[in-house]
């Protein structure tokens, strides 16, 4: 051979079509890999950004953002699953505990306060929270990949669904919960089984069944459908054995014990309360209730069992949560049939909570049905090419009803800006003054807080929820918000009693809010009294009114217009309606007046009736002086658990003897109403006594 020859470069010879096939595909994965990073990125960006804006406008609570993340806090600090805003001995469900073994069993908080290390403020967790749900679109795009191949619509369109899923924004954004990370979870465990990679499903089975006590189970079935996927029966068998025993483990022993531990009069979960109609049930029942008398309770009425099963509010969940997968999950049932435990517990629940399709009551959910939208579209591919149809036709028809329906869907239902009905939180000057209150109170310092303030001060080791002040140095307070777990009343009368006892000095009072610091020495020589700034939250320079009108009540006051709001808007399906009412008076008013407020059900009738308004109760009308604009607003309204339909929102004024409430009964004398103007029909009902101002459409 010559040199020459021996030195001619070696081209190797492929067909042009091959060649230019390999890079078109390679073109084409690159395409949708840059697409489907490009969505996970923008869900993570948006939808934290929502988190924290939810954060910094005191949207988020004691419960559960405030206790979740002491609890965290105190695990990173040695003292493992301790918090403390929960101890006092109410008659409210789950309290009297400084522990959340004594509800929920959540392991996966330890691993979690070690990262939470790198930066201890609540934040952090609701940034985790959202990665971690971010990267159940992974697994999703890798199970498209394997049973929709040479899809990039189906790579696409199913991560896309996941991302814009209702039930998983809702859940992101609804403060933070171990069980929320679940939705992401279960997708990492399930896409580790059908790959048959034994190691890296229990690690990820594993986290899932750490993140609540009821998990243990759904992760049993899980790990039987994977025998199903080709999963050795020496890894699917002891992982199945082990969660179901873990589950048992966690609410047969751990609880009771945690329980014990707190010298509780219940030694089972607080929550099956929830699973009884309260009607039939003893008030504050659930610190007696066990699951043999949840067994009762149904083997003895077994005339409600269809009307609470197969409702409207458990169809209507049922709609929901496979809505958004184009109902494709339905052609997969073996792979729905792994959340059957998490099924059962909503369609024999009573509580709107858990059915309501928001909240972190169905994250556990959301991964799992998108994961059977992927089986089931493959079988339904199949299918199509079992009747000589072609197949490419039918995948791409899937595809696109999945893609259809989960962006509507997420335009009606959803919490991004792709939703028609997003409100981005706005950061008021009544925010930003809170902020700079708060910042007056040490990192170190004990502090009894009121509910929306709790999470801001909860990265320490004393944080109580007012009115529990027992070994408190500081009290914060926003007493135009909620006041849970006690009403506007019973927070001004523990207020005026600290201040009674002059063991209390102001350091700050604006706009409502209130931040108290214990003396350490002697009591005060005079009982401190409250500044004119601290009822401003009452006195509004420039009222925001969405609907001003003229209606005048009896000869004491004229209504100049009204505000219907929403608080809740990721927890609640029903509307969790606050009504805030506008009112001067036309002369000095001498005589106590009480507004009570009223939804009305699905008859047009007053069921629901509140009379607790946080303005009334630290600025009655015998205060009020002609000329000033009072800003009353209601405390969050809700309707009955069943009720389904169109609901309005009525504001009446009842005369009482006196400022309490409680003396105003529905026959009580009303001051009659009289419209003098209004911008749209304004019904006046009950003898010209209640006027509804609004209809707020209910949809299960």
């Amino acid at each position: 051979m010559s040199a020459t020859a021996s030195t001619t470069p070696v081209h190797t010879v492929y067909p042009r079509g091959a060649s230019l096939s390999s890079a078109r595909a390679r073109g084409r994965d690159l395409a949708v890999s840059v697409l489907f990073w490009a969505m996970v990125v923008t869900y993570v960006v948006v939808v934290c950004a929502l988190c924290l804006r939810r954060y910094d406008a005191f949207l988020m609570h004691a419960l559960d953002m405030g206790n979740m993340e002491q609890a965290v806090w105190n695990t990173a600090h040695g003292h493992p699953f301790h918090f403390t805003n929960m101890r006092q001995r109410l008659i409210v469900e789950a309290f009297g505990t400084d522990t959340r073994l004594s509800f929920h069993v959540e392991p996966i908080l330890l691993p979690i306060s070690l990262l939470y290390l790198l930066y201890q403020h609540p934040p952090f967790l609701l940034a985790l929270q959202t990665l971690v749900l971010a990267s159940g679109a992974l697994p999703l795009r890798q199970l498209a990949r394997r049973h929709l191949p040479g899809s990039a619509l189906a790579e696409l369109a199913f991560p896309l669904a996941y991302l814009l899923f209702p039930a998983l924004q809702a859940a992101n954004l609804y403060e933070f919960h171990p069980v929320t990370l679940t939705a992401a979870l279960l997708l990492w465990a399930l896409d580790f089984a059908d790959q048959r990679r034994a190691l890296p499903f229990i690690l990820a089975a594993l986290a899932a069944a750490a993140c609540k006590e009821e998990i243990g189970f759904v992760v049993a079935l899980l790990a039987l459908w994977s025998l199903r996927r080709g999963m050795p029966r020496r890894v699917a068998l002891p992982v199945a054995s082990l969660a179901a025993l873990w589950t048992l483990l966690a609410v047969l022993v751990i609880v009771p014990a945690a329980q014990r531990s707190q010298h509780s009069a219940v030694q089972t979960s607080p929550y099956l309360a929830r699973f009884m109609d309260q009607s039939f049930t003893a008030p504050n029942s659930y610190r007696q209730v066990t699951a043999t008398d949840v067994l009762r309770y149904w083997a003895g009425h077994p005339d409600r069992l269809a009307g609470v099963v197969l409702g409207a509010p458990k169809r209507g969940f049922l709609q929901r949560l496979f809505a958004p997968s184009a109902y494709l999950a339905l052609l997969s049932p073996l792979t729905l049939a792994i959340s059957l435990p998490s099924f059962l517990l909503i369609l024999f629940t009573v509580d709107q909570h858990m059915y309501g399709g928001l909240g972190h009551y169905s994250a556990e959910f959301v991964g799992l049905v998108m994961a059977a939208s992927v089986f089931g579209l493959a079988r339904l591919v199949r299918w199509a090419g079992r009747r000589g149809l072609p197949r490419r036709p039918a995948l791409a028809a899937g595809g696109c009803l999945l893609l259809l329906l989960s962006i509507a869907n997420a335009r009606v239902n959803g919490f991004t800006p792709l939703s028609a009905a997003l409100e981005w939180p706005a950061i008021t000057e009544h925010v930003r003054l809170g902020q700079r209150m708060l910042a007056l109170i040490p990192p170190q310092a004990a502090v009894s807080a009121q509910d929306t303030l709790n999470p801001h001060l909860s990265d320490r080791a004393g944080i109580y929820l007012f009115p529990d002040t027992r070994d408190a140095d500081y009290v914060a307070l926003d007493v135009s918000a909620s006041p849970i777990p006690t009403d506007p009343n019973g927070l001004k009368a523990s207020v005026m009693g600290l201040l009674g006892s002059r063991r209390w000095d102001i350091l700050f009072a604006d706009d409502g809010y209130l931040l108290l610091r214990r003396r350490p020495g002697s009591a005060a020589p005079a009982v401190p009294r409250l500044p004119a700034a601290f009822y401003r939250f009452a006195l509004p320079a420039q009222p925001a009114m969405a609907h001003p009108l003229r209606v005048r009540a009896g000869d004491d006051l004229l209504l100049l217009g009204y505000t219907i709001s929403r608080r809740e808007v990721v927890n609640l399906r029903v509307p969790d309606v606050v009504l805030t009412t506008y009112w001067t008076p036309l002369h000095q008013v001498t005589r106590a007046l009480t507004m009570t407020t009223y939804l009305t059900d699905v008859d047009g009738r007053l069921a629901w009736r509140f009379d607790r308004q946080s303005a009334l109760a630290w600025l009655p009308t015998t205060a009020w002086r002609p000329g000033q604009v009072v800003a009353v607003s209601s405390t969050s309204m809700g309707l009955g658990a069943t009720e389904a339909g169109v609901s309005s929102t009525c504001v009446a004024v009842n005369l009482v003897s006196g400022s309490s409430p409680s003396a105003a009964t529905p026959t009580d004398p009303r001051l009659p109403l009289t419209v003098i103007s209004a911008s749209g029909p304004r019904r006046l009902r009950a003898g010209n006594k209640v006027l509804c101002v609004g209809q707020i459409p209910v949809v299960f």
